[in-house]
């Protein structure tokens, strides 16, 4: 079988990581009966992570640069007409005879020309966040809803990353009662590192965060807050780098809180392991996710995680999915492990965007080794 993953970019990003680890996992444990290959739109290449699997760059030459803007024009007059992206990606498929095509969201609007220009392939749509944040937060305008859906109602299958994004898309098919229905999966993203056989020993007053440096998406405004109500001499140390990093310094330094975040940058390999081994707890404050890496690596490392309540952490917790509408102190309605400490399963949560909650949830941990010890072994448990 051959597989195609068409993206936008390989630079850094959880997005281009996980598709970068699921094609070269996919031919390297098939025992040869998967061959899979990357095409991207740019040559961006993070340095933090290697590729194995062969890349296909999109094409460069003049007369290529002509007819896919050609074909462009003409999708954005005409809808229903193949994006020119569709064009190159399915001269591609015909050509090396491939079987399925993996869409990432950069490539959405090519999606509907790929599948109409190859009938036969398999053609997949591979949502990275969840339903409610594709439509109603970045393909909220009509235009965008309007290529968010061609590509829903023209895929095979769709894959979500976690199990509330996948009822969604369900529920919304039977809503419209549609004569194509894809499949609907949930997959989960992979562990992408390798622990080397670390574990955190949970005696240091580190609260690790690794993250885009993004404010509003990954909740770094809450960090602020929180870390005014840290005790000595417990401190966040976070991994990262993004868009708003100047804003955030400024937000930090305003809040006279230079010695309680630490800003280490964009870490990779033997840096990130140690950022994670070193640290004692792992914050997530996201305002809403598709399903966090960060999480699932930091509980190989042993780390308790805490965070708000969200779809995608649930899924983390214990792969109860939302289904146990889990209250606010935590509980899953009698049907989970949860105690009124704010835990479910391996993940401890606080109400979205409640720092008070937050900080009540996480004060044991910080004042208990025990409690950190117990929350490690969950979390170890749940990474296995």
């Amino acid at each position: 079988m051959n597989v195609l993953f068409a993206t936008g970019t390989l630079s850094l990003g959880g997005l281009q990581r996980v598709t970068s680890i699921l094609a070269d996992g996919l031919e390297q444990y098939s025992d040869g009966h998967v061959q899979t290959a990357l095409y991207i739109i740019d040559n961006a290449y993070s340095k933090h992570y290697e590729v194995h699997t062969r890349v296909v760059a999109q094409e460069t030459s003049p007369w290529h640069v002509f007819v896919r803007k050609a074909h462009s024009g003409l999708h954005r007059i005409f809808p229903n007409m193949a994006h020119g992206i569709s064009y190159e990606v399915a001269a591609l498929v015909k050509r090396e005879h491939i079987d399925v095509v993996v869409v990432n969201p950069e490539l959405y609007r090519t999606l509907p020309g790929i599948k109409k220009l190859c009938p036969q392939t398999r053609v997949i749509m591979w949502t990275h966040n969840g339903y409610e944040t594709y439509t109603q937060r970045y393909y909220a305008s009509e235009k965008q809803q309007m290529v968010l859906q061609r590509a829903a109602h023209a895929a095979d299958d769709i894959i979500c990353v976690n199990s509330a994004s996948a009822r969604g898309w369900q529920e919304q098919f039977e809503r419209e009662a549609s004569t194509h229905m894809p499949r609907i999966h949930t997959m989960h993203n992979p562990i992408t590192m390798d622990t080397l056989g670390l574990q955190s020993g949970l005696t240091q007053p580190v609260i690790a965060m690794s993250c885009r440096l993004v404010i509003e998406a990954k909740g770094l405004d809450y960090v602020v807050q929180l870390a005014q109500r840290l005790p000595d001499p417990w401190h966040i140390r976070i991994a990262g780098d993004g868009p708003d990093r100047s804003r955030f310094e400024q937000m930090i330094a305003e809040a006279g809180m230079q010695h309680k975040i630490e800003l280490v940058g964009a870490l990779h390999d033997d840096a990130l392991r140690e950022h994670y081994a070193t640290a004692s707890v792992l914050l997530l404050l996201s305002r809403w996710e598709g399903f966090p890496l960060v999480a699932g690596e930091a509980m190989a490392f042993g780390l308790p995680v805490v965070g708000f309540d969200i779809p995608a952490l649930r899924d983390v917790a214990d792969d109860c999915g939302g289904t146990r509408n889990c209250d606010a102190a935590g509980g899953c309605g009698g049907a989970g492990n949860c105690s009124g400490a704010g835990d479910c399963g391996a993940v401890r949560m606080a109400r979205l965007g409640d720092v008070e909650d937050l900080y009540r949830v996480l004060q044991p941990l910080l004042e208990s080794i025990e409690e950190r010890r117990a929350q490690s072994e969950r979390s170890l448990k749940r990474a296995s």
